[in-house]
């Protein structure tokens, strides 16, 4: 893999922890850095590293009202070509807001978007989308999600997840999740995918995941997908090791 692509990601991170050192610690606002080094970027039961490993990144900050912003930044591969001009990282800004319902429950809404550096499929990718996310007692979560324009295509793509998370000892988290992407017009086919893993918490802010991806493509219809032959490379039966370091 070409170094250059693999520095590009790390500089736009670093340069933007610099730009948020500035802010004061303050009782009512907090921030935070992760750094993510993982051996394939799995996203809705597909890969967005053709399989391969990447370097991952994300600045949050939120503020006590419940309003909070961040970046999520990561090298991609789509596997669409040896184009000079096609993309090496996505930046994915969001925004949004988190509010209580009630002692045990509480809802999010945000919106998001995704920027690339390059063409993907050949196409402008850059496009935005609305999630809604309900809580209970952050051990499980409901959220959909709605990208209009999905990757340029003038075609939307709805995504229905359900997560669910369960502390196994003081360091140690099992966690799932099983969702519904239904992106036929745009890539060809819908997708029912699932994980199931663990991710322990090691000292000094570092914490080592190990899960387990399957992706079923469904209703294969094709109907004016951005890819004839096929959407991105579906993950099936696959293992995923990740390290992060969040600061």
């Amino acid at each position: 893999m070409d170094p250059l692509i693999i520095a590009r990601p790390v500089a736009i991170l670093a340069v933007s922890c610099l730009a948020l050192l500035p802010i004061p610690p303050k009782a009512d606002a907090d921030y935070s850095v992760l750094v993510k080094l993982t051996s394939n970027y799995v996203y809705r039961g597909y890969s967005k590293s053709s399989g391969e490993p990447v370097i991952q990144g994300s600045l949050d900050f939120e503020h006590s009202s419940g309003f909070f912003v961040g970046t999520w930044i990561s090298q991609v591969d789509f596997d669409d070509g040896a184009n000079e001009d096609r993309a090496h990282i996505e930046v994915n800004p969001y925004m949004g807001w988190s509010f209580s319902l009630s002692e045990d429950w509480r809802a999010e809404a945000m919106v998001a978007g995704y920027v690339y550096d390059g063409r993907v499929y050949g196409r402008g990718a850059d496009y935005g989308e609305l999630f809604g996310e309900v809580h209970f007692r952050d051990l499980v979560t409901a959220r959909v999600g709605v990208a209009y324009d999905a990757y340029g295509s003038s075609n939307s793509i709805e995504d229905y997840e359900l997560q669910a998370r369960f502390p196994l000892a003081e360091n140690v988290n099992f966690s799932s999740s099983i969702g519904y992407e239904d992106a036929n017009t745009v890539f060809g086919y819908d997708s029912l995918y699932w994980n199931i893993g663990v991710t322990w918490f090691l000292p000094k802010y570092a914490a080592l995941d190990l899960r387990y991806y399957d992706t079923s493509p469904t209703d294969q219809e094709r109907l004016d997908p951005i890819r004839p032959a096929s959407g991105p490379a579906g993950v099936e039966n696959h293992f995923v090791v990740s390290v992060s370091f969040a600061f």
